[in-house]
């Protein structure tokens, strides 16, 4: 792959932009997906960027958040599919790790846990 000026463009520069792609496609915020990892913001920033090289450990936990294959983050050539598509495959999972979070819970803990997302949802 090669940018404006012809120049070859490295892996690494093609993974940390797919990565602020798929970031974005989702909603995520680099705050919202480090939390998310166990990571410091600023380093989801650096990966992006480029200036640092996530662990595979790292790059796994990437590539489910972001719901992406393997051949998406690392096929230069390969181009991504539209956000509405990726937002929706979030949305139902996280309603899955919903679900199956409450699911453990018993009766009073789950009035409790629907209280609090009642306080959060005011005026929505």
């Amino acid at each position: 792959m090669k940018n404006k000026q012809g120049e070859i463009m490295s892996r690494e520069i093609t993974l940390g932009r797919k990565i602020q792609a798929l970031r974005k496609q989702i909603g995520y915020t680099q705050f919202q997906l480090a939390e998310l990892i166990g990571i410091h913001p600023n380093y989801i920033s650096q990966i992006e960027r480029c200036e640092k090289e996530p662990s595979m450990k790292k790059l796994c936990q990437i590539k489910e958040l972001l719901h992406a294959s393997w051949e998406e983050l690392l096929d230069p050539e390969i181009v991504l599919p539209n956000a509405p598509e990726r937002r929706n495959k979030t949305k139902e999972s996280n309603q899955k790790k919903i679900i199956k979070f409450l699911d453990g819970l018993d009766t009073n803990q789950t009035k409790l846990v629907l209280n609090v997302v009642k306080e959060i949802t005011k005026g929505k």
